[in-house]
C-alpha cells in the first residue's frame, strides 16, 4: 500500500490551472471514414480532457453549474493541506460533527489522527470525519467556507460556489469544467493523489485501539480493467446527493501513456456513473489518435 508522505510540505498549485503542457493534442480519428458523433451517456453533464495537452475531447453541458456532492471533499482536503496539516494531531469526534443520514467509520468521542480523518474523508467519503477534519484547522464554519471559495477563485473556478466541507448541501456547486480543474489541482497534492488511488486503508483509534478498515467508493479501483494493469487510476472522487445525482470525476492513464480526466455529473445510479465513465474513456481512446 502506497502511503502519503505526510512530512512533506503541502503542495502549492498555480493560481490558475494551466492545462497546456506543450504536448501534441490528439487528432480526431475516423471510423470507416465517418467521424464519430459522440457517446451516449446517462449523465446530465460530462467532460473529458486530455491531460497531456489540455485539449477538450468530449463535453456535454460542461459549463452549467450543478450540485457536486462529495466531490466537494477534494476542495476541503486542499484547504486543510494548504493550512498545514499536522498529520499526528489527535482530534476528538464531537456530536457537532455528526451529519444526519451519513454512514460513518468513526464515532462520537473517539480520538482520531488528522491523517486518518483525511483518509476517511477521501476514501469512503465519511462526512463526519470530513467535518472534524475541517474543524481541526481552527477555522469557524464560515471561515472554512470562505477559504474554499477563495481557493476556487485562485484556481479559476468561475462557475463554483462552496458553502460547507462535505458536499451534503446542494449549495456546493460547480460546472463539469470547474470540477476538472478541481480534480487536476487536487492531484498535485501527493497526499490526495495517494489516498484517492487506494482501494483500502486501515488505522486504529487512538486510546481504544479499535481497528478501522476503510473501503473506497471508487469501484473502478477494484475493477479488472485497472487491477490487471491495462489502465491506471491517477485519482479522483465520487459523490451523491439527490440534488446532484450520481457523480464521478477521475483521471486515468493507459499503457500508452495517454492521460484523460473524465467528469460525470448527474448520472442515474451508482452503476451508471461508473458505466458512463468507462464508456467515455472507451469512446475517447478509440476516437482520437495520439502522436508520440
Amino acid at each position: 500500500m502506497n502511503m502519503p508522505d505526510w512530512q512533506s510540505p503541502p503542495s502549492r498549485v498555480l493560481a490558475t490551472v494551466d492545462w497546456l503542457s506543450g504536448a501534441t493534442a490528439p487528432r480526431k480519428a475516423r471510423i470507416d471514414g465517418v467521424e464519430s458523433v459522440g457517446v451516449r451517456l446517462q449523465a446530465k453533464r460530462a467532460l473529458a480532457i486530455d491531460l497531456n495537452s489540455g485539449a477538450i475531447l468530449y463535453e456535454k453541458l460542461s459549463h452549467e453549474p450543478q450540485p457536486i456532492a462529495s466531490i466537494t471533499k477534494l476542495m476541503t482536503a486542499m484547504v486543510v493541506l494548504d493550512l498545514g496539516l499536522d498529520a499526528e494531531k489527535i482530534v476528538q469526534m464531537l456530536p457537532s460533527d455528526e451529519r444526519v443520514g451519513a454512514f460513518t467509520n468513526v464515532y462520537r468521542y473517539e480520538n482520531i489522527l488528522t491523517k486518518d480523518l483525511l483518509a476517511a474523508s477521501l476514501i469512503p467519503s465519511d462526512n463526519n470525519a470530513t467535518v472534524a477534519l475541517a474543524r481541526s484547522t481552527g477555522l469557524s464554519d464560515a471561515e472554512f467556507a470562505a477559504a474554499m471559495n477563495q481557493k476556487a477563485k485562485d484556481l479559476g473556478m468561475a462557475d463554483s460556489t462552496f458553502v460547507e466541507p462535505t458536499g451534503l448541501d446542494e449549495g456546493n456547486q460547480a460546472s463539469a469544467y470547474d470540477v476538472a480543474k478541481l480534480v487536476y489541482s487536487a492531484l498535485q497534492y501527493p497526499q490526495i493523489a495517494a489516498l484517492t488511488t487506494q482501494d483500502k486503508y486501515s488505522f486504529t483509534v487512538q486510546g481504544s485501539g479499535r481497528a478501522v478498515n476503510l473501503s473506497s467508493t471508487d469501484y473502478l479501483l477494484s475493477n479488472q480493467l485497472f487491477t490487471n494493469g491495462e489502465y491506471k487510476i491517477l485519482g479522483g472522487k465520487t459523490g451523491f446527493i439527490d440534488e446532484a445525482g450520481y457523480c464521478f470525476a477521475v483521471a486515468m492513464e493507459n499503457q500508452a501513456g495517454q492521460k484523460v480526466l473524465g467528469v460525470i455529473l448527474g448520472s442515474q445510479s451508482i452503476d451508471s456513473r461508473f458505466q458512463d465513465m468507462k464508456a467515455l474513456w472507451h469512446w475517447v481512446l478509440n476516437n482520437y489518435n495520439w502522436q508520440n
